[in-house]
Parts: structure tokens; sequence; C-alpha cells
């Protein structure tokens, strides 16, 4: 008898545990995206960094979305087509998030040569002349390079790169401490260092994509 009321118990925890665990993709994929996600019960500020490990398979999930698009159009019209409406693509499905993390890294590193100053600029909401190009030239090689790819190559290509590129946000968020303040950070949780062992965890869910 105990030992059948021990095996429900531990079978219980299993199932919270994978439960909790959806959560957390669920929070990565609300993060890092526009996709609509049920609503949390007891949400908790801790699970956004928690569910940092799952932003690679996040990305996977934006690579592939994105993949299908451009595999559409290049097959219905062109691969410049394809390149632009397949960027266009993903940037309304991130909500624009990298893009304009990129413009304020720009003008905060191409306006200001000391520590403080550039922090200072990426704080301020306006876009700024570094911003804008940096923004442009980036767009316009990645369309480039995507438009001059076969569409094999462009699919494994927009997967992998969409997967690989959150993980080594991850890598940085695991060895470098945050820049700024962290508490007037934008999004606090992220702000603090994580733990090694999600980086690996971040790793393992893009081997089966290779």
């Amino acid at each position: 008898m105990f030992k059948l009321i021990e095996q429900l118990k531990n079978k219980g925890l299993k199932t919270e545990n994978l439960k909790q665990e959806m959560r957390l993709f669920l929070v990565a994929v609300q993060f890092l995206t526009r996709l609509p996600v049920p609503a949390f019960a007891n949400y908790q500020p801790l699970w956004l960094q928690q569910s940092a490990k799952y932003f690679p398979l996040t990305g996977l999930l934006i690579g592939s979305l994105t993949a299908l698009v451009f595999a559409a159009l290049f097959w219905l019209i062109n691969p410049w087509v394809a390149a632009i409406g397949s960027t266009a693509f993903s940037i309304r499905l991130t909500g624009v998030f990298h893009e304009d993390g990129l413009a304020d890294s720009c003008d905060g590193l191409g306006g200001s040569f000391t520590r403080e100053g550039a922090l200072n600029i990426m704080k301020d909401s306006r876009l700024g002349t570094y911003g804008t190009l940096g923004l442009v030239m980036a767009l316009a090689l990645k369309v480039s390079l995507l438009a001059s790819l076969s569409l094999p190559l462009a699919v494994v290509a927009l997967v992998l790169a969409h997967g690989f590129s959150r993980f080594f946000s991850i890598l940085l968020l695991s060895f470098l401490s945050y820049a700024g303040d962290v508490e007037h950070a934008k999004a606090k949780p992220m702000a603090q260092s994580l733990d090694k062992r999600q980086a690996a965890f971040a790793l393992l869910t893009l081997v089966p994509s290779l």
C-alpha cells in the first residue's frame, strides 16, 4: 500500500515537472515572438530566466516558420521576393525584437568612446544615424545572401541560424555579467547570470537539428 502511494506521488511529481517545463518553453516563445500562448496561472518572474534554456528551441521554431515562407515564395515567385518576404515575416514574427537591439548597439558603440556614454545612448528610444545605417546594411546583407542561395541551402541556413544565434546569446548570458544597472534593466530576470547548465541543456536541444 505504501509503495503504491509512493509510486503515485513520484508519478505526480514527474507530471508536474513536465507541465512546468512546457510552461517555461511557452514563456520563451512569448518573450521571443508574437505568437499567441495560453495565459499563465501564478506566473513568477523567475520563469523568464529559467526559460532561457528554451531560447534555441524557440529559434528553431522561428527558423522553421520563416523557411516555410521562404520556400513558398521561392516556388511561387523568385529568390529575391522569397528573401525579402521571409525576412519581413521573421521581423514581424519576433516583433522587431532583435533589429531594435542591433540598432541600439550600433548607436551606442558608434556614438560614444566611453562605456557610460554608450550605455546612455542605448537607453535612448530614438534611432540615430549609426543605428539606421547598421540596420539597413545588416538587412541588405541578409537579403542578398539568402537570395544567392539555392532553396535547400537557404532553408537549412534559416533554421540553423535562428536556432544557433539564440544559443550564442545564452552563452553570453552564462559567461558575461550584465553591462548596465541590473536594478533598472527592462527585463530584470534576464540581467542575472544564467546557470551554465542552462547553456548545456540549450545546446542539447539543437542536436536533433544537426
